[in-house]
Order: structure tokens, then sequence, then C-alpha cells
């Protein structure tokens, strides 16, 4: 996968982060979204630096290489979802694709 990650990648979490901060009265929903996005920023670093995976074969000293450039680009995230949370967004209701465009399936 071909990861282009900018030099504000940080700056963006960090604003992220704030914006879940300042923005505390928002519903559940978008709390859910927001933070979707954050944790999906976090894991491109992980992205950017990893090996394709498809299509090649490495060696194991490749593969430890990858594991510990993958590892070592790891962020802990602030963002914790309960089950519930997580089955109200991606299991129980998700996106669809609709004329190009997600939305949230009805």
């Amino acid at each position: 996968m071909d990861v282009e990650v900018s030099n504000q990648h940080n700056e963006l979490i960090a604003g992220l982060y704030e914006l879940r901060q300042r923005l505390n009265r928002i519903s559940r929903d978008e709390r859910l979204i927001l933070e979707m996005a954050i944790q999906t920023l976090e894991y491109l670093d992980e992205y950017a630096v990893a090996l394709p995976a498809m299509g090649h074969d490495y060696t194991q000293e490749e593969i430890e290489a990858n594991q510990r450039r993958v590892k070592s680009a790891r962020r802990a995230s602030l963002v914790r979802w309960t089950t519930d949370d997580f089955e109200r967004l991606i299991c129980s209701g998700g996106f669809e694709l609709h004329k190009g465009n997600l939305r949230p399936r009805l």
C-alpha cells in the first residue's frame, strides 16, 4: 500500500483530539465518527512504513525488520471504545457506498 504521511500529520491528530475535547457536547455518533478518524490517522504511520504484503516473498530478516519498523511507528491511542460503541458505528449500522459517497447505513 502506497501511503503518504505529511509533515503535519502529528499536528492533524493533535488538532482532532483538541476538537474532541473542546466540542464535548457533540452527539455520541458524532464523537464516534471523530474518534474513528483519529484512530485511522494514528494507524496511518504503521501502513506507511510496512512492506507490501501481497505478491512478495520476503526473507525472515526482511520480515523481522518490517515488524520492528511497524512497531516503532505504532502510536498509543487515547481513544477507547466500548463494545457498544463499536457495534453502534461499525457492526450494527456502519456505512454503505451510494453513488461513490459513504453514507450511514439506515
